[in-house]
């Protein structure tokens, strides 16, 4: 009943920084720049009716937004989006940026490769007409958007590496090898196609979902190396000057286009005319003559003598103010009054005459845009400057309060004496909790996101939020942490990194089942110790440790469970997971599973667990003197390198399988009992062979499996295909599945 004066209550428990000045950047959007990194061929820009255009692409112009960038065979071109995105357009392609805003940053003297996520919000459109892109994003805000519109439908993305391409016959397909993409054929229902999958659709749209094809990943993994490298050493501030100069541009098209037809008319009466009296706010002063008051106030006068006000005292008759707040009005620096003289007479009347309306208040108040403005006026005054109070982000305001629901929360529309509603309670709760937490970021996301709707779904969600973005100090009797359900965890989209990791540990069959309890948070340090599982989760088929930012591991850790099931105990990072030297982590559990989205380095450290352990990177696994001890399996896998420099196996192991796109192996002694599989994304050499050797060029060593030194099984050396036809029979070579 009341959801708009809740959300603004909650919204008033955010914490903000240093109030602004009215020196700095307003808040609301420009044109975001696309900059030329790297260029091969032929690449023209046409216009919106395919007629070349006089401009030259070269590595550091900034190619206009809506206009096509059309590469020929054999050229691609390779830009960088202001928001830190990378975009190569490759051979005979045709694309354009169709619209692209995005919020003034501080470039803070960074480069390219300094930023983990874009700089400021963006809203980016691109549209395909024929050829592929490919696609790598910094991590979107979640106020942000990137589409790519094709004839056959819309891709989504929030942060990931992808591949997109039309084919002459309208056919379209879509390759992701990291993170997520939503496809939205026109008029239906969007599919999610998700990290190591890839979907084909037709020029009739029939959707056809299939893995990414190995060769495809290599290409966008080399295609966005090569453009993230291109990038790298591009100053932010140079990003910055970019957008300054495509803002500029697109004005200056605008002002040429003549674009008045679509202009609003002013509301506001003619400089002789006075505002209407049923604009101006009961509690206002009366209209009085303006030059009586000059004549009376004499600093006003003075200032009319000496002209150091910003505007013409004879036009303020329009407004007609009393003494005092034509005092007020000219109190303001010249940049606010002139700011004023363009709004509505009756907003600019009523907030002279509000009672702690000044300077400060001017400034916070002018940093909104006109839409912004206006809507926050229709509060009254008391909510009105505690929101100015608040220094609220203009984002979250648009996406909190509606004209409609900000009319139903005036004083006038409320109960007169109103009855408490639990629900009330609980989100006030929730917010001096989330305050109390330091967590003012994630409660300006789930205001963003709830659309001003408050019900028991959001409040549940919004309180699942507040458990898994905090920051954890786990220590071995888990006390002061909260166990979540695999489906509360993993349907969160405040949890969507781990999530997304836990989905690919699903598809790769390395945990299976639905009765997982998550552990979860940004952050999550753990405490060297004996941990033993609470008894309450005797029930559990699996327990996942999962923090959305760093999971460092450091020391000795061990894990047990009175669980007469076989427990599965899941760790995983949404960024590198890393073990240093004489770290181990020991489980008395069934399996025990470490996997991130980023990479995975163990040194010097060692696993053990009852039957299986797995590691899983979605980038390039690192072993150096690992040492791992189990009964049954073990299985690395990465998407990207595996490099392993000694690795110290069970001599019992019955099962090793390593998959990755390129296998780098030192200093590894095979148990001849163990049954090895080793998969790389172009298998064996004449149907069997590794290199042999550090003399095989790199070039040579891509997508292949590599013994580069001591290699060996059952303590013989394999150094060439005579040895390893003679000792290698336990050893398998194939292609990535």
């Amino acid at each position: 009943m009341k959801n708009i004066v809740l959300t603004f209550i909650l919204s008033s428990l955010i914490i903000i920084g240093d109030t602004p000045t009215w020196a700095q950047e307003k808040t609301e959007q420009v044109s975001g720049a696309v900059i030329v990194v790297a260029q091969t061929g032929q690449v023209k820009l046409l216009d919106q009716n395919g007629n070349a255009l006089e401009n030259r692409v070269s590595v550091g112009s900034v190619i206009p937004i809506g206009r096509f960038a059309q590469t020929d065979k054999g050229s691609s071109l390779t830009l960088l989006l202001s928001n830190g995105t990378v975009l190569t357009v490759q051979e005979n392609s045709r694309m354009k940026v169709g619209s692209f805003k995005q919020e003034p940053f501080d470039a803070k003297g960074k480069k390219v490769s300094d930023l983990e996520e874009e700089p400021s919000s963006s809203q980016v459109t691109l549209d395909l007409d024929l050829g592929a892109l490919v696609i790598k994003t910094k991590k979107l805000n979640r106020r942000s958007s990137l589409d790519i519109n094709s004839p056959v439908g819309v891709a989504g993305i929030r942060g990931t590496e992808f591949q997109m391409g039309m084919q002459p016959n309208g056919g379209m397909q879509l390759d992701v090898t990291e993170s997520t993409v939503s496809f939205t054929p026109p008029g239906g229902q969007p599919t999610m196609v998700t990290q190591g999958k890839g979907l084909d659709v037709s020029s009739t749209g029939a959707m056809n979902a299939r893995p990414v094809n190995p060769e495809t990943a290599q290409n966008i993994s080399d295609t966005n190396d090569a453009a993230t490298q291109a990038s790298a050493d591009v100053s932010m501030d140079a990003v910055s000057d970019a957008m300054v100069e495509s803002d500029n541009a697109g004005a200056s098209e605008e002002g040429q286009s003549g674009g008045t037809e679509n202009e609003p008319e002013s509301s506001e009466p003619e400089s002789g005319e006075s505002a209407p009296a049923s604009e101006i706010p009961e509690n206002s002063a009366p209209n009085v003559n303006m030059d009586e008051i000059i004549e009376q106030n004499a600093d006003v006068k003075q200032v009319r003598k000496t002209g150091k006000t910003g505007v013409d005292i004879d036009k303020l008759g329009k407004f007609g103010f009393n003494a005092n707040a034509l005092d007020k009005f000219l109190s303001m620096p010249q940049a606010i009054q002139e700011e004023f003289m363009g709004m509505q007479i009756n907003a600019v009347v009523r907030l002279m005459g509000m009672q702690g309306f000044g300077v400060e208040q001017a400034v916070i108040f002018l940093q909104y845009n006109t839409q912004t403005r206006d809507l926050i006026l229709i509060l009254e005054d008391s909510p009105f400057l505690s929101l100015l109070a608040q220094q609220l982000d203009e984002s979250l305001v648009l996406g909190t309060f509606t004209r409609q629901n900000l009319e139903l929360a005036k004083s006038s529309n409320l109960p007169s004496n109103p009855v408490s509603d639990p629900l009330e309670d609980d989100i006030l709760k929730l917010g001096e909790m989330m305050k109390e937490d330091g967590d003012s970021d994630a409660l300006e996301n789930i205001l963003a996101s709830s659309s001003s709707e408050w019900n028991a779904e959001t409040l549940q969600s919004a309180e699942l939020a507040n458990i898994l973005t905090r920051e954890i100090n786990l220590e071995p009797g888990f006390s002061g942490v909260e166990f979540l359900s695999e489906e509360q965890a993993t349907q969160n989209e405040f949890y969507e990194e781990i999530s997304s990791l836990y989905q690919t540990l699903e598809d790769d069959q390395i945990v299976w089942g639905n009765q997982a309890v998550f552990l979860g948070g940004k952050t999550i340090d753990m405490a060297e110790g004996d941990y033993q599982l609470p008894s309450s989760l005797s029930s559990a088929e699996g327990f996942v440790i999962g923090a959305e930012k760093m999971l460092p591991l450091r020391g000795s850790f061990s894990f047990a469970t009175d669980s007469t099931k076989n427990v599965r105990l899941v760790l995983m990072s949404g960024d590198s997971l890393e073990m240093q030297d004489g770290s181990s982590f020991k489980s008395s559990l069934a399996e025990l599973v470490l996997a991130a989205r980023g990479d995975v380095l163990l040194q010097g450290a060692r696993l053990e667990s009852a039957r299986e352990v797995a590691i899983r990177s979605m980038r390039d696994v690192q072993l150096s003197n690992f040492t791992v001890s189990t009964s049954e399996k073990v299985r690395i896998m990465a998407n990207r390198d595996l490099h392993v420099d000694g690795l110290y196996l069970s001599q019992n192991l019955p099962s090793l399988i390593m998959e990755a796109t390129t296998i780098r192996l030192r200093n590894i002694d095979f148990p001849s009992a163990t049954q090895v599989q080793l998969n790389s994304l172009k298998g064996a050499i004449d149907g069997r062979y590794p290199n042999f050797g550090t003399s095989v060029p790199q070039t040579q060593q891509l997508g292949r499996v590599n013994f580069l030194e001591n290699i060996r099984s059952g303590g013989n050396p394999l150094i060439d295909r005579v040895s390893f036809d003679q000792f290698g029979g336990n050893i398998k070579i194939g292609k990535l599945p």
